[in-house]
């Protein structure tokens, strides 16, 4: 129960004492506390004293007072960027094992298949092609425990000591082993993984050299080499024989060509016509049974020259001696004669008289094709008679602009038609030959020949995809 305040202080006037004032006073202030709650207690509360402010430190060795340091700001994290894998250097071919070099050669050559070649393309497959044969040398010189390399050089003079540029050394040697008999012998030449003879190519100066490796699995005792110089013009110079240590080299020889003449002269009809085109064989009239004599010009087939637009010709090349002289060109025949020539070199020989063909019966017809040239690439005629039995065959060559001329044609052949690898064969064409001419049949376009085309799964054996066709174009 709360008393009203102005009755006790009614009641404390009444008493007439200072006693019941203080009463009063005391329980006001309780009552005021009482309603003031927990704020007017904390008013009540003395306050804190004040923080004293942070002294300097003061170095007792120094007795001077030093800078307090701040503190250093804490590391902040930073985002860590992941590291970037290294991508590897392709391989270069050389890098590559042979079985890789391999993979990559028909991947390559798949992905050239349907497209036309380029010269980078070309030349991308020459390079590979040369790693291949290179990597294959080396893994075979690899199963040979003795290997040696040889260098041969040297220079190739004519008769009058000059050096003889463009001519050709051929290198052909034999090897002894250490314990065999003198039959025990082994060609370099025939060795598996270097093919063919070793040869070069004087510069200029008609310098050469012939770097040769070789690998045996048997100790080698000695090597016999044999060099031969071959001209510009295909005459043959005189064999150096010598023999070496293995791994043996041999520098500074000479070899020498023989002094050499030419036979100049002519083709011409028997009106005296030059005729264009016509191939020229000189052989020596050498006694018989003297092969080495007729083969110091390099045999018959080397001789042969083609006339120019004059009907001339030029053969070089050619040793002391006499010489028989034969002349070749479709639709026509060399007229019955000897046509010879006499050189003595270092001189030139002109034909005292000129090589006279006749005409022969021929066929002359112009052959082109729109989807390939017909240039050079050789087709057959085959002539019929009257009742469509066949006759003969005469094969020539497609000459410039794709005139073309069969000789041996059979009089009586009424019709003709032409055929030749990568073409379809044509249609019968009728014609009148005439013996002792030339018979011109106008123009004829070809068609190429289409053959199945292979599928991926096609192996050879089955029947090949339906449907699919491809034009095979002839070798030339």
């Amino acid at each position: 129960m709360r008393l009203n305040p102005l009755l006790i202080a009614l009641f404390a006037l009444l008493l007439g004492g200072g006693g019941a004032l203080a009463f009063w006073v005391v329980d006001d202030t309780q009552q005021r506390s009482r309603c003031a709650g927990p704020a007017l207690s904390q008013d009540l509360q003395p306050e804190p004293p004040a923080p004293k402010p942070q002294q300097p430190y003061v170095n007792p060795q120094l007795d001077r007072p030093q800078p307090t340091q701040p503190l250093a700001p804490a590391p902040q994290p930073q985002a860590t960027q992941p590291a970037e894998t290294p991508k590897p250097a392709p391989k270069q071919p050389s890098d590559l094992t042979r079985d890789e070099l391999g993979k990559l050669i028909e991947t390559q050559a798949a992905e050239m298949k349907d497209r036309e070649l380029t010269e980078q393309d070309l030349q991308r497959l020459r390079e590979l092609a040369m790693e291949m044969a290179k990597k294959m040398e080396q893994e075979e010189l690899a199963k040979f425990p003795f290997q040696f390399t040889a260098t041969i050089s040297g220079t190739v003079v004519d008769s009058t000591g000059a050096g003889v540029a463009r001519a050709t050394v051929l290198l052909t040697a034999s090897v002894k082993f250490v314990g065999g008999a003198d039959k025990d012998t082994e060609r370099l030449r025939k060795s598996a993984y270097r093919g063919g003879t070793p040869r070069a190519t004087t510069d200029e100066a008609g310098n050469f050299s012939i770097e040769y490796k070789q690998g045996f699995t048997r100790e080698v005792e000695s090597i016999a080499f044999s060099l031969s110089p071959q001209g510009p013009d295909r005459t043959l110079g005189d064999k150096v024989d010598f023999s070496l240590l293995p791994g043996e080299s041999k520098t500074s020889l000479r070899l020498e060509l023989p002094a050499t003449g030419s036979i100049t002269g002519r083709v011409v009809t028997s009106n005296g016509q030059p005729l264009v085109g016509a191939q020229v064989m000189a052989q020596l009239d050498a006694p018989a049974g003297n092969k080495a004599a007729s083969g110091r010009i390099g045999g018959g087939a080397r001789t042969l020259m083609t006339t120019n637009a004059q009907g001339r010709f030029e053969i070089k090349g050619l040793l002391d001696g006499r010489y028989l002289l034969s002349a070749t060109l479709a639709g026509f025949a060399l007229q019955a004669g000897e046509y010879a020539a006499t050189v003595t070199a270092p001189h030139d020989t002109a034909m005292d008289t000129d090589l006279v063909m006749t005409m022969e019966t021929a066929l002359q017809i112009t052959l082109t094709c729109a989807e390939y040239k017909t240039d050079g690439r050789s087709l057959a005629a085959t002539f019929y008679d009257g009742q469509g039995n066949r006759l003969s065959a005469s094969s020539a060559r497609v000459g410039q602009g794709g005139i073309t001329l069969f000789g041996n044609a059979p009089t009586q052949a009424v019709c003709f038609e032409i055929s030749g690898a990568g073409y379809l064969k044509s249609n019968r064409i009728a014609c009148s030959l005439v013996a002792g001419s030339h018979y011109d049949a106008g123009s004829l376009e070809l068609t190429m020949r289409e053959m199945p085309k292979r599928g991926a799964d096609y192996d050879g054996n089955d029947a090949p995809p339906t449907g699919e066709t491809v034009k095979i174009k002839s070798r030339d």
